[in-house]
């Protein structure tokens, strides 16, 4: 686990955050040279676009399945999900995302909605780009360190990463006790 998922200083997350294109450069080219880079633009440019010109904010199958492309693209692949994805029709999910766009700014509500569609949970769910931080931009934040440390680029070296308060309230006593051994 990353270790700055404990960390509670907004300014090393925003650091992270700042760093998050240079990472997908970085590992779009390891994997399929521009596919994550076109997919995480996609993503980040023209799908906010695309659903705030609509009258009725929703997103269509198309997109979802796009989206899911997305996210599968940048860990790992599951075929089985994109498949469940596309499985939904396309007023199905028509329907789901409009109500919930309506029930926003309830976002567990939201959330619920849209995780009734078939291969959507409360990650993709929560999938936002236009909202400042929302646990979706964590998880873009986590996914950047933690791919940064796992393919030891230099991107995030000078991001300081401390469990401040996090680190200091566990001690010792809060550690799971070593295992007993039998004695007679």
């Amino acid at each position: 686990m990353s270790a700055l998922f404990a960390c509670e200083d907004p300014a090393t997350w925003r650091s992270v955050y700042g760093k998050y294109w240079e990472v997908v450069e970085a590992k779009a080219k390891r994997k399929k040279p521009g596919k994550l880079l076109n997919l995480d633009k996609w993503y980040q440019e023209e799908l906010p676009t695309l659903i705030s010109s609509r009258p009725d904010k929703h997103v269509t199958l198309s997109e979802l399945v796009k989206l899911m492309e997305w996210k599968l693209t940048r860990g790992k692949f599951r075929p089985r999900l994109q498949q469940l994805a596309a499985s939904n029709s396309e007023d199905t999910v028509e329907k789901c995302s409009r109500k919930a766009f309506s029930l926003l700014p309830d976002v567990q509500a939201a959330i619920a909605e849209l995780s009734a569609l078939k291969g959507v949970g409360p990650a993709t769910a929560s999938v936002d780009p236009q909202q400042d931080w929302t646990p979706h931009r964590l998880e873009l934040c986590l996914w950047a360190m933690t791919t940064a440390e796992q393919q030891q680029l230099p991107l995030l070296k000078d991001v300081d990463v401390k469990a401040d308060s996090v680190a200091e309230k566990c001690s010792d006593a809060d550690q799971r006790p070593a295992k007993k051994l039998k004695t007679r």
